[in-house]
């Protein structure tokens, strides 16, 4: 390398130091403070980069066991699923999404309540666990004879693949009807899997 490009390379790291400096005096930040700030960014940014990325692992995981045992195929046509569970678990879902559009659409776009369900009602919090748990429960007895011991890790992935597609969606009212559709589009596999499913007894 050439001394008149040593000479160059050298000035423009003098101007990039001046520059950073000019912006630090600026901000009213040292060097420290300031390097100490880019590094949590760049934290963050990478924490945030880790979890999107176990969100997307859960999601493929949960498509996977959809495909691959035609779930909702087998929910629905399977001669060996408990009817009067199945029908039981039908009524706690439809109990549970009852509640979950009162809190995310009736409350906030109905009656203009602005405060966190939590906050507001915490009531409504305790009912919907209780019967999301109870329709765990049923919804297990209902479909064991059809996967047996397969049937709880199944579930657990399923629902948090579910769960972690909200990373990926806006707020509030959008992000509640894209969660709808998603179920929906789930709920529906079945039409358009064409096997009947490779994991059941």
């Amino acid at each position: 390398m050439t001394s008149k490009k040593v000479n160059q390379k050298y000035q423009q790291v003098e101007q990039e130091e001046a520059g950073s400096n000019h912006y630090q005096a600026r901000a009213g930040v040292t060097a420290q403070e300031f390097h100490h700030r880019r590094a949590e960014k760049m934290e963050a940014f990478f924490n945030s980069a880790k979890d999107k990325g176990m969100n997307l692992i859960w999601m493929l995981a949960a498509i996977v066991i959809v495909y691959e045992s035609n779930f909702f195929k087998q929910v629905f046509e399977n001669p060996f699923v408990d009817r009067d569970f199945m029908n039981l678990a039908e009524c706690l879902f439809g109990v549970f999404v009852g509640l979950q559009l009162y809190s995310a659409i009736v409350l906030p776009y109905v009656y203009g309540v602005e405060e966190d369900i939590e906050d507001y009602s915490p009531k409504v919090l305790y009912i919907a666990a209780t019967v999301m748990l109870l329709f765990f429960f049923a919804f297990v007895i209902a479909i064991w004879p059809v996967w047996g011991w397969k049937t709880v890790p199944m579930l657990f992935v399923m629902f948090f693949g579910y769960i972690s597609s909200s990373a990926f969606l806006p707020g509030r009212l959008v992000g509640g009807l894209a969660s709808i559709a998603i179920f929906l589009a789930c709920l529906y596999s079945h039409l358009y899997i064409e096997h009947d499913g490779k994991w059941h007894d």
